[in-house]
């Protein structure tokens, strides 16, 4: 039996609806295959749906904008198509709630096949979407206990390659006028980039400690696609959160308007490029990493259409709560919610997101002809559908940049490395790869960071950047004219070499859905194990085991830990480290990263097998 067959005969049986007779072939496959098991795991564990209401009347915008699409003022290859989504999002507002149980006319049990589909769909999509303008209501609970709930505007206007504006509006009611008002303006505008916000003061000593005034940097000479000033266009379509995964959870589908809608759930770590957009600065409510983001999508367009954050069930999310003075919020809790106000036309081809003053910050990009430069590097001979954009020079390293709408490529080299690791500030158990000319190091997208190659090669070290989904990125990477080798790091070795320099070590059996092994290295008697995702690790983290010969455990790091009960043994666990920690057969273990909560460290250690 094929993982699809499997996967739609496991839909199936959900909505009791399976074929019996394929119980031996399907009991079989899945007593050998982890990616079934995960998927059979995970789905009956997503049990909630989407009830889908009409919110309040609000203006029909439908014949304004309408008007706009047929004079080209949204400038996408697709017009027809997001034509008729512009339609369906400005004719009212939806609100999204998630229930326990289900309710009639949601299907739940969507085609497992909707679950590779919606990434693949939304790096498709990422080339099409050149300009954008739309609103949000954003309503925030628990954010003080004199304040249990606020509400904001915000509204953001994009246009390709690199000009961006967002600004939010504070429209809550505070129990007086010493309280500031969250009212920020984030504007990019190609080398220049701007951030207008209350001055800092930490939620809880609000409003004793609220300084007057407000806080405005400035930016020019900013490199194309700069990490420390990036666009949050997530929130346009969730291409760094998403295009670059193999699948997706799905909750449901339903009908939003008259059109197929789909219900995806993430975890808060994995959605954070989420609400870059609608939290861009300020002062908001913290979520824990595992809180629930429940995602709305449109199934043709895949504009996010709602966005709700709900608290996990975690056992040590109290804790956590308490560290950050909140109160408490039992799982399944409503947190947050921004649902999409309208949908219009993208500014015009001479919009300019703000007028820069004086006072800029200057990060030094020095702008050149794109082919001169591109004639003195290694650059790629193969990148799709993206045009050039920028070339220049910044702090000894020249680059090139590409784009087509929201997908995007930075390549950065430079003769003068001669740092520890591949260029670029890679982990130390970043991922080989091989290219058609040699080997280079692979990082999944980070929090700041889009999916990166590295390449060393003789004379040259070289950084890839990029939203673009793993398999086009190594294309690329493979593509420019230099033979990559491996760059030295002490300990590093296979994993094979690993279990077999530490026969003490155990290796996990199950892995969540989309983890493998991308590193290994023994180091003073211990051995480290690196497990990640290929196509983002918002938190960077991952998931690590370590493991070397100790009799105890050592001191705690951290002054808050839990006491846990590990394969049978006493333990802990450092919820602000997200770390698990355990003495077995003599061996000390510990696996953490950041990926995963205390069930789902327990749920990996559980399945540790000796080798």
């Amino acid at each position: 039996m094929r993982c699809e067959a499997a996967e739609r005969e496991l839909s199936a049986r959900q909505d009791a609806a399976g074929d019996d007779r394929l119980d031996e072939e399907l009991t079989s496959h899945l007593a050998t295959c982890h990616r079934c098991r995960s998927f059979r795991d995970a789905s009956a564990r997503i049990r909630e749906v989407a009830r889908v209401r009409p919110a309040d009347p609000v203006p029909d915008l439908v014949p304004g904008i309408m008007a706009e699409v047929g004079r080209g003022a949204v400038n996408l290859r697709r017009r027809r198509e997001w034509g008729r989504a512009v339609a369906a999002f400005a004719a009212g507002v939806v609100a999204v709630a998630v229930v326990a149980g289900g309710l009639p006319g949601v299907r739940r049990g969507p085609s497992p096949a909707l679950a590779t589909e919606i990434p693949l769909g939304i790096a498709r999509a990422s080339t099409e979407v050149t300009s954008y303008r739309a609103s949000f209501r954003v309503v925030e609970h628990g954010f003080r206990r004199s304040i249990p709930r606020r509400t904001f505007l915000v509204e953001l206007a994009f246009r390709a390659p690199e000009r961006f504006r967002v600004q939010v509006h504070d429209r809550t009611s505070y129990p007086g006028d010493a309280w500031p008002r969250n009212d920020m303006v984030l504007a990019i505008d190609g080398d220049r980039w701007r951030l207008d916000a209350p001055r800092g003061c930490p939620r809880e000593a609000l409003p004793a400690c609220a300084p007057a005034g407000r806080d405005i940097r400035v930016l020019r000479g900013r490199p194309p696609f700069d990490a420390e000033s990036a666009l949050p266009t997530d929130v346009i379509l969730p291409v760094r959160s998403l295009a670059g995964t193999p699948r997706v959870r799905v909750v449901g589908e339903t009908e939003v308007l008259d059109r197929a809608a789909v219900v995806i759930e993430l975890e808060h770590r994995d959605a954070a490029s989420l609400f870059d957009s609608l939290q861009p600065a300020g002062v908001w409510r913290p979520f824990f990493p595992q809180d629930r983001v429940l995602l709305t999508l449109d199934a043709e367009s895949w504009f996010p259409l709602a966005v709700e954050v709900r608290a996990a069930a975690a056992p040590e999310r109290g804790l956590w709560a308490m560290r950050n003075g909140l109160a408490a919020e039992p799982g399944g809790r409503l947190l947050y919610r921004a649902e999409a106000r309208s949908l219009g036309p993208g500014p015009p081809p001479a919009w300019r997101p703000f007028t820069a003053g004086d006072g800029a910050r200057d990060l030094g990009f020095e702008e050149e002809p794109f082919g001169p430069v591109a004639d003195r590097i290694p650059a790629p001979t193969r990148v799709g559908t993206l045009r050039p954009y920028r070339a220049g020079v910044v702090g000894g390293e020249t680059i090139l940049a590409y784009a087509d709408g929201l997908s995007w490529l930075r390549v950065r080299t430079t003769r003068g490395w001669a740092g520890a690791g591949p260029f670029g500030g890679f982990d130390s158990l970043a991922e080989r790869v091989r290219l058609a000319s040699g080997v280079a190091s692979w990082e999944p997208a980070t929090g700041s960071l889009g999916r990166r190659v590295a390449i060393h090669a003789e004379g040259w070290d070289l950084v890839l950047e990029s939203n673009l989904p793993r398999a086009e990125l190594l294309d690329v990477a493979a593509s420019i004219p230099v033979r990559g080798v491996a760059v030295p790091e002490p300990g590093r070795v296979t994993v094979a070499e690993a279990l077999d320099a530490a026969p003490f070590a155990m290796y996990p059996a199950d892995l969540p859905l989309g983890y493998g092994p991308t590193a290994a290295t023994v180091e003073d008697g211990g051995v480290t194990f690196l497990f990640r995702r290929d196509g983002a690790e918002l938190d960077g983290g991952g998931i690590r085991l370590f493991q070397s010969a100790a009799a105890d455990l050592p001191p705690p790091m951290d002054p808050d830990v839990l006491a846990v009960r590990v394969r049978g043994l006493d333990g802990r666990y450092a919820p602000a480290r997200g770390e698990l920690e355990w003495v077995e057969d003599g061996v000390y273990r510990s696996l953490g990263g950041g990926a995963l909560d205390l069930a789902g460290l327990l749920r990996v250690a559980r399945s540790m097998r000796p080798m």
